[in-house]
């Protein structure tokens, strides 16, 4: 019946091709629910391959998305002056245009780290998007230095004059020594966007606008970001669950596949029936 009803209702698409999304789709490519991923800085579409597998392991009926962000993966580079959120969420919204969808299509979103941050970008400006949503480590607060990092800071001052006569193995090494991996990784022409980003205003003062329901999963023993940013996620979006896992670190949808997977899908599934069943009271009314 409920194909049926598909059938009869208005067909709507939107299509723009671009070449500057690099993505894979994984489960079935007809399905209405369609749930997009965006990995973590330094990631790519394959940091969520054991775990998309396992969804559609359990669940058949989903189109799942793994999306490279540009400067990374297989994307094209930001521009030479560098990107900030801002521009990572007009970038994704243009994305989201791109696809071929239906009056029936809902379409959720999965971020990790990094990817947290241009999905809460997206649902700022887009107060309207209803699908599900999921944040695992969600970058987006930050917080005052530690004693730890501020010496680290001056370490790096310290040791700026003379990186620049090191081999590049032994430079890499020694700021990984001092806590600046993520620079000593980056490719030279996203460094711009790495300095963009890092400068940018703490999230948390947006979070009172954001009105979807956002289930957060954390690992508490994060230490990129600390379970106090989980806190005040918690605390401050208006309409969220929290899922905790005790033993879990940053990298959880590696560590906690089968149990993330069965809360995706659970709530996914949820909006399905829903959806199903607000389309039946529009065709029968209330005997349904």
């Amino acid at each position: 019946m409920y194909l049926l009803i598909k059938k009869i209702l208005k067909f709507t698409k939107f299509h723009m091709p671009n070449n500057n999304y690099h993505y894979k789709v994984i489960g079935n490519t007809n399905a209405d629910d369609i749930l997009i991923f965006l990995h973590g800085w330094g990631g790519s579409k394959e940091s969520f391959d054991k775990l998309s597998n396992k969804i559609i392991d359990q669940e058949k009926d989903l189109k799942l998305i793994l999306l490279d962000l540009p400067g990374f993966g297989d994307a094209p580079m930001p521009p030479k002056e560098g990107w900030n959120t801002k521009d990572y969420q007009q970038w994704f919204e243009s994305f989201l245009s791109s696809l071929t969808t239906t009056s029936f299509t809902k379409i959720h979103l999965y971020g990790h780290s990094f990817g947290c941050r241009v999905i809460l970008r997206h649902l700022i400006k887009s107060p309207k998007f209803s699908g599900k949503v999921f944040l695992t480590g969600a970058a987006g607060v930050k917080w005052p230095p530690t004693i730890k990092e501020r010496t680290t800071k001056l370490l790096n001052k310290i040791f700026t004059p003379i990186k620049f006569i090191l081999p590049s193995k032994i430079k890499k090494k020694v700021l990984r020594k001092l806590g600046a991996g993520d620079w000593a990784e980056a490719d030279p022409a996203i460094k711009a966007t790495l300095q963009k980003t890092l400068a940018e205003e703490d999230l948390r003062t947006y979070f009172s606008e954001i009105q979807q329901d956002i289930t957060l999963i954390w690992g508490k023993n994060d230490t990129y970001t600390p379970y106090k940013s989980a806190q005040v996620f918690h605390k401050l979006l208006p309409k969220n669950t929290l899922t905790t896992f005790p033993e879990g670190r940053h990298g959880i949808h590696y560590t906690h596949i089968n149990e993330i997977s069965e809360l995706v899908i659970l709530k996914v599934m949820e909006s399905k029936r829903e959806r199903e069943r607000l389309v039946k009271k529009f065709m029968y009314g209330d005997q349904v």
